[in-house]
């Protein structure tokens, strides 16, 4: 990631999707996490940048004729400091489609990070595949 981002030049300004997911490459763990995450070491890596954190659905689903788990759009979230960029990217991903969660600041990718892995765990390692989603369900 540093590479890409170094030849990217000054992003100050710049609203960037962080879309990624810093998987070990066997899928059994995150590469960095819990003091820190790809959302921030993102940030740190384009500093002036608008980062925020939105991990879209499986790419299987996305690129399937019907993108929909159980007829619904999946649960996302996105985390970011600037609201304005967290806008624009909840607007994309609820376009994909998704039902989309503000978790908060940037930080707070610490916790969809790892999320994620619990779902590419449970889709490629224990077989329940790509058409599967988080659903926040607010109790009343």
């Amino acid at each position: 990631m540093t590479d890409a981002v170094a030849r990217l030049g000054d992003l100050t300004g710049t609203v960037l999707w962080d879309c990624t997911n810093s998987l070990k490459p066997d899928l059994s763990a995150l590469e960095i996490g819990t003091t820190t995450s790809a959302g921030e070491e993102l940030r740190r890596l384009a500093p002036g940048a608008r980062v925020v954190k939105g991990i879209p659905t499986f790419a299987e689903l996305l690129h399937s004729d019907d993108p929909l788990v159980g007829g619904k759009p999946a649960g996302l979230f996105v985390a970011g400091d600037d609201a304005e960029a967290k806008e624009i990217v909840t607007g994309l991903m609820a376009d994909l489609p998704g039902t989309v969660v503000d978790a908060g600041e940037l930080a707070a990718s610490r916790f969809i990070e790892p999320a994620w892995v619990l779902l590419v765990h449970l889709a490629y390692r224990q077989g329940l595949g790509p058409r599967i989603a988080f659903e926040l369900v607010p109790l009343n």
